[in-house]
């Protein structure tokens, strides 16, 4: 039974309008975050909660190099960027254009809250941290192996990951799309990761991505590998487990 849960989506979103169903033909919108607070790196959950609707589970990761990643795990909407100071800039992944403003309104310990306006409607966000998952250190050693992804296949089809030592991995899938790249240590006492990575024979998917992730618990600790990707324009999301 799954214990901790990061990124449970696997997509890959794209911003130009008007193509595909399902996961594909995905927008993007600028989006920037105002703080008065600088928002501290770690590995977060929560809820976003529309006025007026119910809480959407989420999550979000605050690298130590000043990147983040946050999804709506119920929309599948996904937001990436960077850390300057106390703002937050970058680009909103969603299956419509709305473009959003946000603003976090307070951090307290391992609290953060905040608020978000779009022409849909806005709403609150409240983050906590998980420290003792974000302070379980990273190596490459713990990602060396075959990961397969089999839960969401939308775009990709079932995907596998053979990582090696020195990070440097493969990605073959069921769909045909493929992808090289090397997972890479941002800081090895914290549990967080880069990647970079370039898709192949993957449509209007292909191009080269750099992202960030971390390690989660399905199974055993550390079996689950979330880590999210973009170049900006098109983004992915991808959860495999260790085999």
């Amino acid at each position: 039974m799954k214990k901790v849960t990061l990124l449970t989506t696997a997509i890959l979103v794209s911003a130009c309008g008007g193509g595909g169903g399902g996961d594909e033909g995905s927008n993007v919108d600028t989006v920037n975050l105002k703080s008065s607070i600088s928002t501290p790196p770690g590995i977060y959950s929560g809820t976003v909660t529309p006025t007026g609707g119910a809480p959407d589970d989420a999550v979000a990761l605050v690298t130590t190099d000043d990147r983040i990643a946050i999804v709506d795990l119920v929309t599948l909407e996904a937001f990436m960027g960077n850390v300057t100071g106390v703002d937050v800039d970058g680009a909103m992944f969603s299956s419509s254009v709305v473009p959003a403003t946000g603003k976090v309104t307070s951090i307290s310990g391992n609290n953060i809250n905040g608020t978000y306006d779009s022409s849909l409607g806005g709403g609150t966000f409240a983050l906590v941290a998980d420290p003792n998952l974000y302070n379980r250190g990273a190596s490459l050693n713990k990602l060396t192996g075959v990961w397969v992804d089999s839960i969401f296949t939308n775009t990709t089809g079932t995907t596998t990951w053979v990582i090696q030592a020195d990070g440097s991995f493969a990605m073959t899938s069921t769909s045909g799309c493929a992808a090289q790249g090397d997972f890479s240590l941002l800081d090895p006492s914290k549990n967080e990761y880069g990647v970079d990575i370039t898709v192949t024979n993957c449509l209007s998917y292909n191009g080269t991505y750099s992202g960030i992730g971390a390690l989660s618990d399905t199974y055993n600790n550390d079996d689950t590998l979330s880590f999210m990707f973009s170049n900006g324009s098109v983004a992915g999301l991808f959860e495999p487990v260790k085999q």
